[in-house]
Parts: structure tokens; sequence; C-alpha cells
């Protein structure tokens, strides 16, 4: 799978569909083509991207190129939105085969619990 195509899926199950069948379904996209796009087999450019970004809530950038992801207005500095999202991205991780993205997807959760948790005062 090439990694425009990781990235779509990662927004894509991160958006809460359990499928690409479901997404383009949902979206009224052609079945075939977004899962080529998805599996990796077609590559996309920027409109495709834009249409996914905005279905997505994630930007065309971060699909196109790997650019930071935005949080979606997450308020990392809450402990329970934070968890929340790092649900998400654990989530979206059990259901690729990339360990590249696994790691990069742990190492944003990693980043979020630093974050929002506050470390305990030292002794």
């Amino acid at each position: 799978m090439g990694d425009m195509g990781d990235r779509l899926k990662v927004a894509r199950v991160a958006a809460g569909y359990n499928s690409a069948r479901a997404a383009a379904m949902n979206r009224g996209w052609k079945v075939s083509t977004y899962s080529a796009h998805e599996n990796g087999q077609n590559d996309f450019g920027p409109e495709d991207a834009i249409k996914y970004a905005k279905a997505f809530k994630t930007s065309p950038g971060y699909l196109l190129t790997g650019e930071p992801r935005p949080t979606l207005g997450v308020p990392m500095t809450d402990p329970v939105e934070a968890l929340k999202h790092i649900r998400t991205l654990i989530r979206a991780a059990s259901q690729i085969d990339d360990v590249e993205v696994i790691h990069k997807n742990l190492k944003e959760a990693e980043a979020i619990i630093a974050k929002a948790i506050p470390k305990p005062r030292g002794k």
C-alpha cells in the first residue's frame, strides 16, 4: 500500500468509517475509484485530496504529502478529549499493515499524552 493510500485509510478510519466501501457509498463516491485510491492501486490528485479531506475532516496536504495532520480542533490540554483522540489513532493504527504508519500514529499519541496529561510533581 502506498503512502497516500495509507494516509487516506487512517483518515477514513479516524472519521468513523469501518470500510472503504461504507465511506464511498455514504459520500456518493464511486466505490471502485475510492478503493483504488485507498489501497494504493491508483494515486489521487489535489481535487480528490480536497474532497476526501473535507469528508474526513483532515487536510489535503496531509493526504497528499503527509504534512502534520491537524488535530481537528481537539483541545489537547483536555485529558478526556485527548484520550478520545488517542483511541482513534490507535484504532486506525490497528487496521493498517504498514509498521511505519502504526509507528507514526503511536508517536502522535505519545505527544498528545505528554501535552494533555500533567506530569506528577516531583518528590
